[in-house]
């Protein structure tokens, strides 16, 4: 695909976090097979042979099944992007209007990209485009891993809820964080940003009644976008 409109360059954009995905699958692919070679190379015992055949049959499987991911990105209509796209619409419309909202705009190192219209990511494997009118509520929250009860660190992800109830969850580096919220606010003033145990009571006690809330303040003169 030529990078020359804004889905393009979007597309371009999201590749490394594919490629990464990818090659983390990959390698446990060849993990596999090279289990699978080892159990062949060993010809004492049918236990042997028949976990060499599965090993080497799932790695086969898998590699190939990674090639035809790689391959279905080739194309927009089969790209995430392009599925993203395609779930609002007709695909041409949608990248239409996209692409006109964005115009000519370069984009930068942030995952999230805010026109006046449309939010788009492109991160960590991850995509989303999303009319800025469909959107409710915005926050950040941290995710706390561990293993086996011992802290293995944290990380950091923006949570945009829609309308409808579904919820948008995009990775982030914790130093994205804030300039995406501010992104975010300064694109759609009247979109609740940031997390408080009022907004959460409030949405999952009445969800209506939340929405009327933002619907009322995007209502005001001064909080149009």
């Amino acid at each position: 695909m030529s990078a020359t409109s804004f889905i393009d360059r979007l597309v371009v954009k999201a590749e490394p976090g594919f490629l990464w995905r990818d090659a983390k699958a990959l390698a446990g692919a060849l993990a596999l097979g090279a289990f699978g070679l080892a159990a062949a190379a060993n010809s004492e015992g049918a236990g042997n042979q028949i976990a060499a055949y599965l090993a080497l049959t799932g790695a086969v499987a898998w590699i190939a099944y990674l090639a035809r991911r790689y391959l279905t990105r080739r194309r927009l209509a089969t790209h995430p992007i392009g599925k993203a796209l395609a779930s609002l619409g007709d695909l041409a419309v949608i990248k239409s209007e996209v692409d006109a909202d964005f115009g000519a705009r370069a984009i930068d190192d942030f995952p999230l990209q805010v026109g006046t219209r449309f939010a788009c990511f492109a991160g960590k494997g991850q995509v989303m485009v999303r009319p800025l009118d469909q959107l409710a509520w915005a926050y950040h929250e941290v995710v706390r891993h561990s293993v086996n009860m011992i802290p293995t660190g944290r990380t950091h992800q923006l949570v945009l809820w829609t309308r409808n109830g579904e919820a948008d969850v995009l990775p982030v580096a914790k130093n994205q964080i804030e300039p995406c919220m501010r992104r975010l606010s300064a694109a759609a003033p009247w979109l609740p940003v940031g997390y408080t145990e009022v907004l959460k009571e409030s949405w999952n006690a009445d969800r209506s009644e939340f929405i009327a809330m933002v619907d009322a303040t995007r209502a005001k003169p001064t909080a149009k976008a």
